[in-house]
Order: structure tokens, then C-alpha cells, then sequence
């Protein structure tokens, strides 16, 4: 038997060795977490998401998986690519004065050099932590092949993040920026994907143009928007996907996410973990005490679900309020300001903040969430990065592309069961500072339903990530 199969940088057609191809579509399905409600409304459903169509198509990023399967079954492949090419890699060790560290230079050729047999496969994830620079690791992607190089971001911190380093590593005017009214396209263009998609028939002339896509922050690029962009970018042969803790969760209702990001970018390339940043002194060092949230079972929690269990045990709770207050004063009571207390719904982060203005007056302490108005918002943020504000009280919305390096102390007052939001939240305490050489991180252990084994999951994740990890819990 042999298969055939035909490629171009979004799809792969598969034709030929018809028992294999319906065994691998058989072997690879995933199960649709909402599969028995999706089939109450539609009988063309079977409850079951494929890597291969029933008409023989897969997505580019699974193409290793199909040959992989082949391979192991003894079947003959036949290649015909499709895709434009691509000048062979060289990965430069320096760019300006920044000389490229080892792991840098590693995972770019591990990803640019990248090849499955005879082909060349540029497509793939650098799964790299906080502090790992992947904004110079981004600018030797596109000078490995010094061709027209995309990057697309969809945080606005991230976007004036880039737009500070890179023209410092590729000079003014080497570098086009694309977000809202301002358009500028060059070799290697930071584009916010919002902007991008929702110009997709004006952009569509330039897109064609790129050889080379650059996806930061990869993890969250499983929507509409991403989608559209990206699968105009017809001649992007290289896809790299930049992330941190893309792929992390096992859960159920994270494999249709986990399944769709692969179809984008593939296997991991290349990682590096924080315990080797901080083992390197690139990051700082995290320690993760966790303490009694609420020492209450909560029995009268049960069928009220877990957002009323989490407003009775996690918001409205006097206790857990109580044991966040005491780890404030504790590293208060040693310096280890600013201070970042974290919360997940906007309600919470009002009112916690309300509560410590109450418990320490003379203190500078404010808050920040999707709510508040973009410019003040801003200032809020700028004003504790700079060291201005004593504590800062947020939602989610600083886990990512925020750059705190004075941050001495974390306190992940609003739980969670996402080992995203967890690493993401850890990330903020890792930026390095003349001013300290460890950030401080304290976690509650809180009982009652959902909570208690939410709990119990970041323990394991700590552990998991070779944290340094204290559990005072009684």
C-alpha cells in the first residue's frame, strides 16, 4: 500500500491505502466534549472531531502525525509539495549586540532546519518560558531565511513591547507596524491580528507576500480571528508558534483547543523551563508558599455549582478574606513591596481592593480589570511598574505581556484550575530586578466542593515545575 499525499501551508490531501487512511481517522478522532448535546440538535454529528476528513484533507500541522502513522505501518509515502520555497536556513549567532544564548540558537535551528524524511518542515512551537526572549528568538527566525517575515500579536503591551526591541535589533525603518489607523508594511511586520482580520479583503495583497508567520503568545490563537488571519497567509511555508504553556492542559475541554492549535503550528520543537531559567539567573527565583484559604467544608455548597460555590467560599467569604489580609501584612512586615494580589472575576477585584484600602489606609493601593476605561487602566499599570503603587489588585488581565520586574510578592487570592493562568500569573513574579533576587508567591489551600481539588491540581503543578514549594497547611 502507499499513500499519496499533496501539500500546500494550510492543507494536506491523502489519498490511496484506503483501510489505513479509515484506521487512522478511526485512531486519531477526538470526542467532542459537548457531544451529547451538540447530537440532540444534529444527527449529521457522531460526536467526534478528526485529524483526517472524510474527504482525505488534515490540516498542514498534522501532516507528522499522518507520516509518523505511515511509517510505523509500513506504507509507502509519496510526497508532492506544493508550498513555495524557501532559501535554505542559517541561523546568525548575533544580531546587533545581542549575541544569540545557547538555548536561543538551539530551538531556532530546531524549528528552521526542521525536517520529516526528505522534507523540508519548518513548522512547529518553541515552547519557552518567561524572560526567554522571544523577541530576539522571533528576529533569527526571519533572518535564518532573510525573507518577508509576519509576527502577529493580539496584546496591545506586546505590540508597543515589539515596537520598542525591534527596531533596536533591525534598525529604524527595517521594521512595519500594523494596528488600527497605523499601517506600514516592511520585510518584517508586527501586526495586532485583530486589526489585521477585520481589514482581511483590504490586507489580503500584502498577506500573500509573507514566507514566513510568526504567531506569539500561540496558545490562544485557537479563535475566528486567528483562524482568518493565518489561513490567508497562503504562502507562509515556515509557521512558528511562540508560547509558554501551549498544549498544558489535559483536561477534556481543552483536547478540541489542543487538537485545533496543532493543525496551526504542530509539535513542539523546542523548551525551556523556569526552574532553568531561574537554575541560569535569567529569571528570578519563585517561591510558592501555600497556606489555609477557608478551613470550611461548606456541605450546603453542594448543587449550587461551582460559580455559587466559588462567590460563597472565595469572594463573600470573611475567612478567606482574613487569610489574604494576613499574608499582605506578612510581606509587608518584611518589604516585599509592590505587591500584586490577583483575582479572577471583576466584582472580587473591587471589593478585595476596597477591603485592604480599609485594612492598611496609608498604603497606595489600586485596582484594574477589563472594566475600567483603557486610559486610566493604563496609568494604573504604568504607575506600579514604575514602583508608584504599593499593592495592585487584578483580574486576569495582567498574566500576560505585562512586564513588572520591581514586583517583590504575588498573592493569588482568586484560586483557578488552569495550569495556564497559574504559569502565566507565576510569569509576572519572574522578571529580574537589581532590586531582588526572589519573588515571593503565595497560593491558599481552600476546601468545599470544586475548590478542594482545584487546589490539590496546583499543588501538583508547583511540584510539577520544580518550584521551590512550601505547604503550610493544616
Amino acid at each position: 500500500m502507499r499513500a499519496i499525499i499533496t501539500i500546500n501551508n494550510n492543507k494536506c490531501q491523502v489519498s490511496g491505502a484506503e483501510p489505513a487512511l479509515r484506521d487512522f481517522r478511526k485512531t486519531t478522532r477526538i470526542r467532542h466534549p459537548n457531544a451529547f448535546w451538540i447530537r440532540q440538535s444534529s444527527n449529521a454529528f457522531d460526536g467526534f472531531i478528526y485529524v483526517l476528513t472524510e474527504y482525505g484533507y488534515l490540516a498542514l500541522g498534522h501532516l507528522e502525525e499522518f507520516i509518523t502513522y505511515c511509517k510505523e505501518n509500513d506504507i509507502e509515502v509519496v510526497i508532492k509539495d506544493l508550498r513555495p520555497k524557501l532559501p535554505k536556513p542559517k541561523v546568525p549567532k548575533q544580531i546587533g549586540d545581542k549575541v544569540l544564548r545557547d538555548y536561543q540558537y538551539n530551538a531556532v535551528k530546531s524549528l528552521v532546519e526542521y525536517t520529516i524524511g526528505n522534507l523540508h518542515y519548518p513548522v512547529g512551537v518553541l515552547n519557552m518560558a518567561t524572560n526567554a526572549g522571544k523577541t530576539l528568538m522571533a528576529t533569527a527566525i526571519h533572518l535564518s531565511f532573510k525573507s518577508k517575515s509576519i509576527i502577529l500579536l493580539n496584546d496591545a503591551d506586546l505590540f508597543e513591547q515589539f515596537k520598542r526591541e525591534l527596531p533596536e535589533l533591525m534598525g529604524e525603518g527595517n521594521v512595519g507596524f500594523v494596528r488600527g489607523k497605523e499601517e506600514s508594511w516592511k520585510d518584517l511586520t508586527v501586526c495586532m491580528v485583530q486589526t489585521v482580520a477585520n481589514n482581511i479583503a483590504k490586507f489580503k495583497r500584502h498577506l500573500i507576500q509573507y514566507d514566513v508567520c510568526i504567531v506569539d503568545e500561540a496558545d490562544l490563537a485557537d479563535n475566528k480571528t486567528y483562524k482568518k488571519v493565518i489561513t490567508n497567509l497562503y504562502n507562509t511555508t515556515c509557521r512558528c508558534g511562540l508560547s509558554g504553556s501551549i498544549y498544558l492542559s489535559t483536561l477534556a475541554k481543552d483536547k478540541v483547543k489542543n487538537h485545533n492549535l496543532k493543525g496551526f503550528f504542530s509539535n513542539i520543537r523546542a523548551s525551556i523551563t523556569k526552574r532553568e531559567m531561574m537554575d541560569r539567573k535569567l529569571s528570578a527565583e519563585v517561591i510558592v508558599k501555600m497556606t489555609n484559604g477557608n478551613t470550611q467544608p461548606f456541605k450546603e455548597c453542594k448543587g449550587i455549582g461551582f460559580l455559587g460555590a466559588y462567590k460563597k467560599i472565595i469572594i463573600n467569604n470573611p475567612e478567606r478574606l482574613e487569610r489574604i489580609l494576613e499574608r499582605i501584612d506578612y510581606n509587608m512586615e518584611r518589604g516585599r513591596t509592590p505587591l500584586l494580589v490577583i483575582c479572577q472575576f471583576k466584582d472580587h477585584t473591587e471589593q478585595l481592593c476596597k477591603d485592604i484600602k480599609k485594612h492598611h489606609p496609608k498604603l497606595k493601593v489600586e485596582y484594574a480589570h477589563s472594566g475600567v476605561k483603557d486610559k486610566l487602566r493604563r496609568k494604573t499599570l504604568e504607575d506600579f511598574r514604575l514602583g508608584h503603587t504599593d499593592i495592585l489588585v487584578s483580574s486576569y488581565i495582567v498574566k500576560r505581556g505585562k512586564n513588572f520586574p520591581l514586583i517583590k510578592s504575588i498573592i493569588n487570592a482568586g484560586a483557578s484550575d488552569s495550569n495556564e493562568n497559574i504559569l502565566q500569573i507565576l510569569g509576572r513574579g519572574e522578571r529580574t530586578h537589581e532590586s531582588k533576587s526572589k519573588t515571593y508567591f503565595d497560593d491558599f489551600y481552600d476546601k468545599g466542593p470544586y475548590l478542594e481539588r482545584h487546589s490539590k491540581h496546583r499543588i501538583n503543578y508547583y511540584k510539577k515545575q520544580q518550584l521551590k514549594f512550601i505547604k503550610l497547611v493544616k
